[in-house]
């Protein structure tokens, strides 16, 4: 028997029923995975905005972990050098002890002061990962070597007299935070206030305890080095307060990027589910009617 149903008719059925089990398919492949696709093509309306999130994201995230490796030395840096502020303030004490009460001698002010240069190159000298953090670009040799310090001084000693022990070079580092935004944060060893410090703990140590001329003028020079190095930690906050500027900038990037990442790739599992359950819907009443429309025939049309 000849159905009623034409081919054309019956084929566009079993077309529509084909795109409807497309459709379920993909429905039930992104609730699986959690994607609305599984490449770029499947999302073209949007792709072309996804790369570049995607891209400026892995750019962002780039700043971000080597802003913290800066800020992690300069932490270091900044604690270190809130030390030498300590011990300086308690060389001063001492030369102000021994100046006003004449006895230089009975203090032990060689031994004292040597032991407290020892603190001060030690806290210079200080490493992070293998990276000394006061040498300048010469990150692999300590800066501070108190064996070069001259032999003697003439008083009164001009700055940079002591200058021997410092062992890196002059650069200073800088960090690439941000797209054409270049922070320098380093502080070298050889800084103006370290080395006047060093100097003037190093006259007393090779001078005569009862030379009051010569820890007078060492009296000046840890002034004037107290000022200069206090100059040098504000620096490093300024810095870290930069970053951390800057770092705030990159996280809200960052939130935002995630987000419209997800909206971008990830399924909307609520929206999908419907989509399936319509689709089986329009599949199972599609079944039927191709089922019914199969058995029509002419004998049954004629009855």
């Amino acid at each position: 028997m000849t159905r009623v149903a034409n081919v054309a008719q019956y084929d566009r059925m079993v077309s529509l029923i084909m795109q409807a089990q497309s459709q379920a398919g993909e429905a039930q492949l992104q609730i699986a995975s959690g994607r609305k696709s599984q490449t770029y093509q499947g999302i073209a309306h949007d792709a072309s905005r996804l790369v570049g999130i995607e891209v400026s994201h892995v750019r962002v995230n780039q700043y971000v972990d080597n802003n913290s490796q800066v800020e992690d030395r300069l932490q270091l840096m900044e604690g270190s050098v809130g030390q030498v502020i300590n011990i300086m303030g308690q060389f001063k004490s001492l030369l102000i002890n021994a100046l006003n009460q004449g006895n230089a001698v009975e203090l032990d002010l060689a031994n004292q002061t040597t032991e407290m240069m020892k603190q001060v190159s030690t806290l210079l000298n200080v490493d992070l990962d293998g990276r000394y953090l006061f040498a300048g670009s010469m990150t692999g040799t300590e800066p501070v070597d108190l064996s070069a310090l001259p032999v003697s001084y003439t008083i009164p000693s001009s700055d940079g007299d002591a200058s021997g022990y410092y062992q890196a070079d002059a650069v200073l580092l800088k960090v690439r935070a941000d797209d054409n935004l270049d922070i320098t944060y380093g502080v070298n060893a050889d800084a103006l206030g370290f080395e006047q410090l060093i100097r003037a703990m190093d006259m007393v140590v090779k001078g005569a305890p009862t030379d009051t001329t010569m820890l007078n003028h060492a009296l000046d020079v840890v002034n004037s080095a107290s000022e200069n190095v206090t100059d040098t930690r504000t620096r490093i906050g300024n810095a870290r307060s930069s970053l951390a500027t800057i770092e705030k900038s990159h996280q809200d990037f960052l939130l935002f990027a995630e987000e419209t990442i997800s909206d971008l790739e990830n399924t909307d599992i609520t929206l999908a589910i419907t989509r399936l359950n319509e689709t089986q819907v329009t599949l199972e009443a599609s079944y039927m009617a191709l089922s019914r429309l199969s058995q029509i025939s002419l004998m049954q049309y004629i009855r």
